[in-house]
């Protein structure tokens, strides 16, 4: 996905192939506001992500695929301690999303020969 080879050609990366997804992560948000401005500092200067914010208690993502994906912010979110409210819909639907940004990322990972 991102080299690319002689037989094959240039990677999706090489090729500037962007997937951009968005979504809305219900956090438990600590009172303290600093903590929420370094999560906020800390997610906007991760590889992939092209702009977080908090909106209404909510955390607002949005990020391309080919550089990180959703599991992936969500594990740095629950690494800074901060957890993540789902009800067992929310985790159905973010199952589904991870199961669908894995089959995407496996099909951009197959080369394909340059035009």
């Amino acid at each position: 996905m991102y080299i690319g080879d002689p037989k094959h050609g240039k990677s999706v990366k090489q090729h500037g192939v962007k997937v951009e997804k968005k979504h809305t992560i219900k956090l438990v948000l600590p009172d303290n506001h600093e903590s929420i401005d370094l999560l906020i500092q800390y997610l906007n200067s991760l590889m992939g992500v092209i702009q977080a914010r908090i909106n209404q208690g909510q955390l607002e993502i949005e990020y391309d695929l080919i550089q990180v994906s959703l599991g992936e912010i969500e594990s740095f979110i629950k690494s800074t301690g901060i957890a993540i409210e789902q009800s067992w819909i929310d985790k159905v639907h973010n199952a589904l999303i991870h199961y669908n940004e894995d089959g995407e990322l496996d099909n951009l990972g197959h080369p394909y020969k340059d035009n």
